[in-house]
């Protein structure tokens, strides 16, 4: 289990339990994460990005409660965030279930160099914010 699944499945199971600041923590790690993903793939249409970001959030925190605790969160995470990119391909005519990019051997969550540095930097202000609210 990677520590990304570890870090986000903890932080999903804790908001699931009634733990508000888990749940704030999760979405926005989970935007950063989601920004990276939709960017890699969405180099064409890049002015959709953090609208589809929005879109997964929210399909994510409506369905939060069909997430089973027994599998891996970042592959809940991936299937929701998957379907709106289809979705939104399919609104601008780019997809091609034969020539589906989207079902390539890719992990939800490799960050670019570019992400890797973003991610850091999100990761040290929402510690410090968690520090600060302990």
């Amino acid at each position: 289990m990677s520590e990304t699944e570890k870090h986000i499945r903890g932080l999903l199971l804790r908001s699931l339990d009634g733990d508000a600041k888990a749940y704030q923590l999760f979405l926005k790690e989970l935007a950063g994460l989601l920004r990276g993903y939709f960017r890699r793939r969405l180099a064409s249409l890049p002015d959709e990005v953090e609208d589809l970001v929005q879109e997964s959030l929210l399909a994510i925190h409506n369905k939060r409660h069909t997430y089973d605790p027994n599998q891996p969160a970042t592959a809940w995470i991936y299937a929701i965030a998957k379907y709106k990119l289809i979705d939104l391909l399919r609104r601008h005519e780019r997809y091609d279930k034969r020539t589906d990019p989207l079902d390539e051997n890719t992990t939800l969550f490799t960050p670019s160099e570019d992400e890797a540095a973003d991610a850091r930097r999100d990761m040290g202000s929402s510690q410090k914010t968690e520090n600060k609210a302990r």
